[in-house]
């Protein structure tokens, strides 16, 4: 028995199994059997929802990369039932059907600045489903992503740090799970050791792709069973993510420390001496000429008194006020890097509010290149992202140009509609080369073999070859049989 079988083992018989009820959610398939008018109500749907957890789920190839085949993502709204879409990218509708339009429309309206998207993990997992065409890369830099895992993290350190002296009831994750600081934790084990519950997770590398939505197919009764347990599978997914988020910020609201703030007390002898009356000595008496007109505001000692008598009837008590202080938690590089990359997303967000995207581009444009071709035609810009960043043949190559203020965007769109192509590559830095076009090929070979589809000109070119020459023949091998032969004639 593996080491995940035995944890499996471990946690089911501990601890119940993690399985809501059907009545709390609502659950929705994106296949090609999905109507235009549900898509309308779950776009609808979308637009007004601000709260998301996502994850994915791919199937095993091998000797080759990982095929993307589901895409799980819970629609979390106050005061309503949450709702889970379970998007099957190798199920879709036509890319030019109105249905994959719609879906498009749906992954724009979640995709967005406003939006809080929480993954356990990063939303780079999200780049191998691009080439499906549902959304682009630029799209996934807008919504503000939140890495669940790195953020459990951080909150299992402040609410259990390690205890100096070894006991057993010392609940730090390197005692608890024996993980070292730069390791993060599974969802698996973060619901069993915080909401006490087995999440089950054996159907990790189930075949996702024969299509969950039943009414894709016929299926008996076993196969329907066992597409059931892969939708309860994926679906509790999303919904652990979102009962460790509510289970996270009842705990964080709930970390208050009381500190006594107690104002300065006079002593008895401070009192009884600012109770006696100040005494003024004109022992050495000083004559000053002041003139008439100038009044001077000087307090009598009466106001001098007053003005020093503190109010001191009252017995002075202790005032006990509630400050709240939030965990002081020491950062890991892990977390720092989480939160620079969220910083980093932010401040990309706002310089791509107005971008130039050109998808496909030649792969000798580099970066600085575009730079470059931007400068020479007075392009304003703010900041130029392309992927990949190391020049690959092989693979597609995408650039997109934030916008300056003040830019038409339209223009712009009109004006470098042919821009970043071979040809385009080859006019501004080599002009002695060409990129012709096939045709152009075609038409050069015509004319430089013009007998080539001249069946005549070819027959011609059969007869008017000259005849091959008689050889000499060539000496038997055996010379000496030969004159055996002539002899005998």
């Amino acid at each position: 028995m593996g080491k995940h079988q035995l944890k499996e083992h471990d946690y089911a018989s501990k601890y119940p199994l993690f399985n809501p009820p059907e009545h709390e959610f609502e659950q929705h398939h994106i296949t090609y059997n999905t109507s235009i008018q549900t898509l309308n109500q779950l776009i609808h749907i979308a637009i007004h929802t601000q709260l998301y957890t996502l994850d994915t789920e791919s199937v095993l190839r091998r000797y080759q990369h990982n095929e993307p085949a589901l895409i799980q993502i819970q629609l979390i709204r106050p005061h309503h039932l949450s709702t889970i879409l379970l998007v099957e990218v190798q199920h879709l509708p036509p890319i030019h059907s109105e249905e994959f339009g719609k879906i498009q429309d749906l992954f724009s309206a979640i995709l967005v600045g406003k939006n809080t998207i929480y993954v356990w993990g990063e939303l780079s997992e999200l780049d191998s489903f691009v080439k499906f065409g549902l959304f682009s890369h630029q799209q996934l830099l807008l919504p503000e992503a939140i890495n669940q895992q790195n953020e459990f993290k951080l909150f299992w350190q402040s609410a259990h740090p390690h205890q100096p002296s070894a006991s057993a009831d010392c609940r730090c994750e390197q005692c608890l799970l024996d993980k070292l600081d730069g390791e993060t934790w599974s969802l698996q084990d973060a619901m069993a050791h915080t909401l006490e519950v087995w999440l089950d997770k054996r159907l990790t590398i189930a075949p996702f792709d024969i299509g969950l939505d039943l009414s894709l197919q016929h299926n008996n009764n076993s196969q329907q069973e066992f597409r059931y347990q892969m939708i309860r599978y994926v679906r509790n997914d999303c919904l652990a993510m979102e009962k460790l988020m509510e289970f996270m910020e009842s705990n964080s609201q709930q970390q208050t420390k009381f500190t006594c703030v107690i104002p300065p007390v006079f002593p008895e002898s401070t009192s009884s001496c600012i109770e006696q009356t100040p005494t003024v000595l004109v022992e050495d008496e000083v004559i000053i000429s002041v003139d008439e007109d100038i009044n001077l505001n000087v307090p009598s000692v009466s106001s001098l008194e007053k003005t020093i008598r503190p109010s001191i009837d009252s017995q002075p008590s202790l005032v006990f006020t509630a400050v709240e202080n939030p965990p002081k938690s020491t950062m890991t590089a892990e977390a720092k890097r989480s939160k620079n990359r969220r910083k980093t997303l932010k401040c990309r967000r706002k310089q791509f509010l107005s971008q130039l995207a050109r998808h496909d581009i030649y792969h000798g444009f580099t970066v600085e290149k575009v730079r470059d071709v931007l400068d020479r035609a007075d392009i304003k810009y703010t900041k130029i992202f392309k992927t990949p960043l190391v020049p690959a043949p092989n693979r597609q190559h995408h650039v997109f140009i934030g916008l300056q203020e003040g830019q038409d965007r339209e223009e712009l769109e009109r004006r470098t509609k042919n821009w970043f192509t071979e040809s385009h590559f080859n006019r501004l830095y080599f002009p002695h080369r060409r990129t012709p076009s096939p045709s152009l090929h075609r038409d050069q070979g015509r004319s430089k073999r013009s007998d080539h589809y001249s069946p005549l000109h070819s027959q011609q070119r059969r007869t008017s070859t000259p005849p091959h020459h008689h050889r000499t023949r060539a000496p038997p091998p055996n010379p000496q049989h030969y004159k055996y032969h002539q002899r005998r004639r």
